[in-house]
């Protein structure tokens, strides 16, 4: 036997605060359940100290780690190379040693796009076979915009991206012609809807939907029995759970470190597990 092969890969989770964060439990999960030898742990690391743990995480020989904020935009300087993702919003939140080298990436994105894929199937087909153009629309900030963008050739279909930053202006979503198929909405966007919503349902009426159209909430959620929920659910919209997206991302974490495609099926039932969903 080789030193290679009883050395066990760990992974840390750094973060302040980490209570109550589920992923050394799907991780372990997961990696059980695929067989492979991999262990994850969590770590609270003091604000001021990030950059001594993460040392600390190289030094030892660690495959890799999972940051949590406060540290996402503070470990990028640490890194030897990040992603194109990561890259435009400045904030990595998985790394892993990559031979000398350790490199980071931002996998909010690549979770969004796995979903949309999942729920997008069956696309309208033209007379001659061809895809009809339909449209992302991200209520948030520009960067999440770019980064939808930035993914759109790893999702099959005709999609451009529409950004919106407030339900005060409508401008080129009147359109017909590429009707929006995705809402992706930051926490910012969900305020405004509960802030002020007839306005945002007079926002919401001016959209050109595609038919069934697929509502994703980044951070926190639409509360079910509101007026909002409500208009989409008329429309047959599906309404992503927070709990969706989380497997989605947890899939798309395990794989960065580890290179297996794990079940979305068990992870979502690791994550309901641990939440108590």
């Amino acid at each position: 036997m080789t030193i290679d092969r009883v050395v066990q890969p760990l992974v840390a989770c750094l973060g302040n605060p980490v209570a109550g964060n589920p992923t050394q439990f799907v991780m372990s999960r997961i990696a059980r359940e695929a067989g492979l030898d991999w262990r994850f742990f969590t770590s609270e690391v003091p604000t001021d100290q990030f950059e001594t743990a993460f040392r600390g995480v190289q030094a030892l020989g660690l495959a890799g780690a999972s940051v949590l904020e406060p540290f996402q935009a503070v470990v990028v300087p640490m890194l030897d190379s990040v992603s194109d993702q990561a890259a435009t919003l400045g904030r990595v939140s998985v790394v892993r040693c990559d031979g000398d080298a350790w490199i980071g990436d931002y996998t909010l994105g690549s979770a969004i796009m796995r979903l949309l894929s999942a729920r997008l199937g069956g696309h309208s087909l033209r007379e001659d076979g061809t895809m009809s153009p339909q449209s992302i629309l991200v209520w948030g900030s520009q960067q999440t915009a770019q980064l939808i963008d930035g993914l759109l050739p790893s999702l099959d279909g005709d999609f451009a991206v529409i950004h919106q930053e407030s339900s005060q202006s409508s401008d080129g979503l009147v359109s017909l012609e590429r009707p929006v198929r995705a809402l992706v909405l930051e926490s910012s966007a969900v305020e405004q809807l509960y802030a002020n919503p007839k306005q945002a349902t007079r926002w919401l009426q001016q959209v050109a939907w595609a038919t069934t159209p697929v509502v994703v909430c980044t951070q926190g959620r639409l509360r079910r029995g509101d007026g909002t929920w409500d208009w989409f659910d008329g429309r047959n919209a599906h309404i992503a759970d927070e709990i969706e997206l989380m497997t989605h991302r947890a899939a798309v974490d395990f794989h960065f470190w580890t290179g297996y495609e794990s079940s979305i099926e068990l992870i979502r039932e690791a994550l309901e597990e641990y939440l108590q969903w």
